[in-house]
This record gives structure tokens, C-alpha cells and sequence, in this order.
């Protein structure tokens, strides 16, 4: 565990300081192999770090080995270890249920496109899980509906708007209407 938290930190370090450095013309970040780096520094998996974002990671094979399991051979260290990995697992779930109402609140927040995106990527897991509450061919075609009942009533109000169409006109094709008149 020693030699990997070492590589990890090795890694960080090289990484930031590619990115940081002065001379950009030689050290172009969008060129670094980042795989074929962590695989010679010994790592079982990519550490997470913004810098990661965007490189290539090519190269780089994770390991099969589950890292939670690997101790130090120092008990006292191995000791500390398992607090701190306790005590991270007790916040975590301590945290759950808040993350899930922010998560909520940010769908609320967002725009109409990004809540699509977003409701979809969550059926799509739903899906994988099998415990979806809607059927395969549900879902898909009453999303895929709901957009194109959207996107005709957003045509008809442009319509409506340019003076195409009537008040009338719009009421009877969206299905009823507010009734109001506009310009």
C-alpha cells in the first residue's frame, strides 16, 4: 500500500507540474500519455484529479486486485488507515440523504435541456438495474413524444408570434389554451 499511495502521489506531482510549467510549446498537456505513465509508476487504478480531465489515458490497464483490501504492514499505520476509512464511510452515509435533496435541487435549478439529458442518463440506469418504473419501450417513446409535443407547440407560439397564425389557430392546435390574446 506504501508503493502505491507513493506512485499515486508520484503521478499527482508529475502531472501538476507538466501542467503548471512555463514552457508550453515544449510541455504540451494534451499530448501526455497519462496511462503509459501510471502504468510504469505501478499503479492499480487513476487517481481523481481535476488535471486528469481531458488527458489520455491509453495505455493504462486497472488492476483486479481490490485496493480497500491491501493493508501496511505497519499495524499502527493500518490502524489509523481503518479509522480514517470508517469515519469517511460514517459521513458518507450521515450525508446521503442531503446529497440526494442538493441533487434534487440542482435538477429544479438547471434548464429544460439539462433536466432532459439528465432524466434520461437515470432511466437509462433505472433500465440497467431492472428497476425501472417504466417499461423498455415506455420510456423511450414517451420521452422522445413529450420532446416533439415541445418542440411543435414552441413552432406554433413562434408562428403565433410573427403573426402567422391566429389566437384561434394556436388554442386549437396545442389543445386548448390560456385563452389570452397576445400582441
Amino acid at each position: 500500500l506504501d508503493l502505491h499511495e507513493h506512485g499515486q502521489r508520484a503521478l499527482v506531482s508529475y502531472v501538476r507540474g507538466y501542467k503548471e510549467h512555463q514552457c508550453h510549446y515544449i510541455f504540451q498537456e494534451n499530448k501526455l500519455k497519462i496511462g503509459g505513465i501510471a502504468m510504469s509508476m505501478g499503479l492499480l487504478r487513476l487517481p481523481r484529479m481535476p488535471e486528469m480531465k481531458g488527458l489520455d489515458a491509453k495505455g493504462f490497464f486497472p488492476a483486479t486486485v481490490d485496493i480497500h483490501q491491501l493493508t501496511y504492514k505497519d499495524k499502527a499505520r493500518e490502524a489509523a488507515r481503518k479509522v480514517r476509512v470508517d469515519k469517511k464511510n460514517a459521513e458518507y452515509e450521515a450525508t446521503k440523504e442531503e446529497r440526494g435533496e442538493q441533487k434534487k435541487q440542482r435538477l429544479i435549478n438547471s434548464s429544460w435541456s439539462v433536466n432532459k439529458k439528465t432524466i434520461k442518463k437515470e432511466e437509462v440506469k433505472k433500465k440497467k438495474k431492472g428497476n425501472g418504473k417504466f417499461s423498455d419501450s415506455d420510456s423511450a417513446e414517451e420521452s422522445e413524444s413529450d420532446a416533439d409535443d415541445f418542440q411543435a407547440e414552441a413552432r406554433m407560439l413562434k408562428k403565433l408570434k410573427k403573426g402567422e397564425i391566429t389566437q384561434a389557430q394556436y388554442d386549437a392546435a396545442t389543445a386548448g389554451g390560456s385563452g389570452e390574446d397576445s400582441d
